[in-house]
């Protein structure tokens, strides 16, 4: 059978379950509330999901989908689960499925998220996989058409913006160094990460490495804490059967609807 050209979405960091994570239509809060920072959330649900499945149209079809983790939020325990919409991680691995198999992509691949939100002592995306029939793992090597994808959920962050392209930069030098000293070791020609809800692209000549945005708006933790901004959207490569690759993204600017005066 002849090669075809594999167009690659790449998506990740949905934390279903939070009250800015992504949220299918099924989970959505009543349209409209007396209460100004729960009409906030209704409408982010709304505006976040609707910009998602539009993404998924404009840029597709895919031949193959990765997501790179934290597909559900967790417990919250930071927070005493005060910015949840539900603690239930059955049913935010429910709402994570519905959002994965939303793409219409049969091949998927994900990789597991921080213990914090996916479980410390269970492994709660594997139901997601279960669910949407995924290969899953913590560090996954994907070869197409000639071209090897190391693809992870984890990378270093840091409130330096000058330093924002350390961490990925730094996964090239990790692979090629595991490769010197294991001979059957994978060396890759593309890098994935999630974790940071930042989008960063480094396309060289050989390689190219992509800290990947999230589909999750503002928390009470980024209110607190974080400092540097961050990307809603997805990430779609294109390697056709020579090898040759190209990438495409799609973002959005996170409306005043994110900003949850609760917080």
């Amino acid at each position: 059978m002849a090669r075809q050209t594999e167009v690659i979405l790449i998506d990740g960091d949905m934390h279903c379950g939070h009250y800015t994570g992504l949220t299918p239509p099924d989970w959505w809060w009543p349209e409209k509330s007396d209460i100004p920072w729960r009409q906030k959330i209704a409408t982010y649900q709304r505006w976040a999901w609707k910009t998602y499945c539009s993404y998924l149209k404009e840029m597709g079809p895919f031949t193959k989908h990765i997501n790179l983790g934290d597909c559900i939020d967790g417990k919250g325990l930071k927070s005493g689960g005060t910015e949840l919409l539900t603690s239930d991680r059955t049913e935010q691995c429910d709402m994570a499925g519905v959002c994965i198999k939303k793409s219409g992509v049969k091949d998927i691949v994900i990789t597991k998220g921080t213990t914090y939100h996916a479980g410390a002592s269970e492994d709660w995306e594997e139901q997601v996989a279960n669910d949407c029939g995924a290969k899953i793992g913590c560090h996954e090597y994907i070869t197409t058409n000639g071209v090897t994808i190391s693809a992870r959920h984890f990378v270093g962050g840091t409130q330096n913006p000058k330093s924002k392209a350390t961490s990925i930069l730094g996964e090239q030098v990790n692979n090629d160094q595991w490769a010197r000293e294991y001979t059957d070791h994978p060396r890759a020609n593309i890098f994935l990460r999630g974790h940071v809800h930042r989008n960063v692209v480094i396309d060289e000549p050989k390689t190219l490495s992509i800290i990947c945005p999230g589909l999750q708006g503002w928390t009470k933790f980024g209110a607190k804490i974080c400092g540097l901004f961050v990307h809603f959207g997805i990430i779609v490569i294109e390697i056709t059967p020579a090898g040759s690759r190209s990438w495409r993204r799609m973002t959005a600017e996170l409306g005043k609807q994110v900003h949850v005066t609760k917080w």
